[in-house]
């Protein structure tokens, strides 16, 4: 091609920069590495200062030091040695630590020695704490520490042991920010960390304030370990503090274990109540909201799903015995409710109770259930049958009508209530056939229960085991 030299074509889009801009881009970039430099080698020299001087010293003093030129040939020949060097002494140190007996003082040479070789390792830091700490020195290990939160701030592992040593001190206040800073940065460490405030004679609900995060897996893991270990009053003073403090942070799981341990505690005043809050978030119940007029029977026409598991909601296992099926469904034919279909493949002789739903009573008082059954096909004399169970002392069994063949019925259950008992539970049974012929076949559908108090004395009603 004709011409003396190639001609190098911009791209009108990006246009050269000037020479004084690139000039004064690469001596920006040179001033900020060599800020970076500085600052750098200022931070080890004040962890190296830290060693060879006062134990006892604040850090930011041992740097000014280091920034006179007290400490530089030192430091500048430790950066020669090998990092691995410091490892082995880690690693000697640990065994001169687990030793038996132990030697805590040439292990903590050991340590030092690493310190020395790698100042900016945070392992190392953590030991030198951890060994003075064992030694009685605790403004050492304090100072340790503050050198190790200095190289890593966002350190779990630090802040945890900062408010261990502290609590060693008795300076429960100062721990607890360490404690909380730790659960902030890795929220799985919060079990290990509040047990020991327990100890200390701090209460469950203290605990939530000062140390727990907004985190809701954080507050519902606190809450069900304090549920173990709780009276109903501590239990009651947490759960509300917590609700006020951390709205809907506690789960449909953490609602229910409450409720159970409320029962359990025979706390059914309480219980009533939280069941009012589980109808208003779980199911968008307003408390004292009854749809279809259906007694006091929660769910007994099945016009809400499942969403709750446990409470007064209906209990469907999820494992079965082999050769029965349960599921919720809608009715075939022209009926719009649902129901409980229960259905047995003829294959195996059944003993069936695992559908169940609890319900409040009143001591004293009578109780009529109400409820429509339709059947197909079911074989054997043993088909099922709804049991109710009042648990009193001892417990009240009612059982009702066997169900068998091809039919249409609704069936009325009457009972009373001894005192002092306020719980009882429905569930569908089948009892096992001492026939020959006993492999039990069919279909039941049982569905519009209905629950309501009655002021006659109760009828004709079937007394179980």
């Amino acid at each position: 091609m004709p011409g003396s030299g190639r001609k190098t074509v911009m791209d009108p889009k990006f246009p050269r920069m000037p020479f004084t801009v690139r000039l004064l881009i690469f001596v920006s970039l040179l001033l900020a590495y060599a800020a970076g430099v500085r600052y750098l080698a200022r931070r080890d020299a004040a962890l190296v200062a830290y060693l060879y001087s006062d134990p006892s010293a604040p850090v930011a003093e041992t740097a000014d030091r280091v920034r006179r030129g007290a400490s530089e040939g030192q430091l500048a020949g430790l950066r020669q040695r090998l990092p691995g060097e410091s490892l082995y002494a880690k690693t000697l140190g640990d065994r001169l630590l687990q030793s038996t007996p132990p030697q805590p003082d040439a292990a903590a040479a050991e340590y030092k020695k690493a310190l020395l070789l790698a100042p900016c390792s945070l392992v190392h830091w953590r030991d030198w704490s951890s060994v003075n700490q064992r030694q009685g020195r605790m403004d050492s290990a304090r100072k340790a520490l503050e050198a190790a939160e200095f190289l890593a701030p966002n350190d779990h592992l630090v802040q945890v042991e900062f408010g261990n040593l502290l609590l060693a001190e008795n300076r429960p206040d100062d721990a607890a920010r360490h404690h909380r800073r730790a659960i902030e940065l890795t929220p799985s460490v919060a079990p290990t960390i509040y047990p020991a405030y327990w100890e200390m004679g701090w209460t469950p609900v203290q605990v939530a304030e000062r140390l727990l995060t907004d985190d809701p897996k954080v507050l519902r893991r606190y809450w069900l370990q304090c549920l173990r270990r709780l009276d109903p009053k501590g239990a009651g003073e947490l759960w509300e503090s917590i609700n006020r403090a951390h709205a809907d942070a506690l789960d449909a799981e953490s609602h229910r274990r409450y409720f159970d341990f409320l029962i359990a505690n025979k706390e059914y005043s309480q219980a009533r109540s939280l069941w009012s809050v589980v109808a208003a978030r779980f199911y968008k119940q307003r408390p004292g909201d009854d749809p279809g007029k259906r007694g006091e029977f929660w769910n007994g026409h099945f016009e809400f799903p499942t969403v709750f598991e446990g409470g007064l909601e209906w209990r469907i296992p999820k494992s079965l015995p082999p050769g029965t099926g349960a599921v919720i469904t809608s009715a075939e034919g022209s009926k719009p409710n649902k129901n409980l279909w229960i259905h047995f493949d003829g294959k195996e002789n059944t003993a069936f109770s695992h559908v169940r739903h609890s319900f409040f009573v009143e001591p004293g008082k009578s109780y009529r259930l109400q409820y429509h059954v339709r059947s197909l096909g079911v074989t054997t004399e043993n088909g099922p049958y709804v049991k109710i169970t009042v648990y009193s002392d001892p417990p009240l069994s009612v059982k009702g009508q066997v169900v068998r063949g091809t039919g249409e019925w609704t069936f009325e259950q009457d009972f009373a209530v001894p005192a002092p008992a306020q719980w009882a539970e429905m569930s569908i049974c089948r009892d096992r056939s001492p026939k020959l012929d006993n492999r039990i076949k069919g279909d039941v559908w049982f569905g519009e229960f209905i629950l309501e108090r009655i002021n006659d004395s109760p009828g004709r009603q079937e007394v179980g085991p």
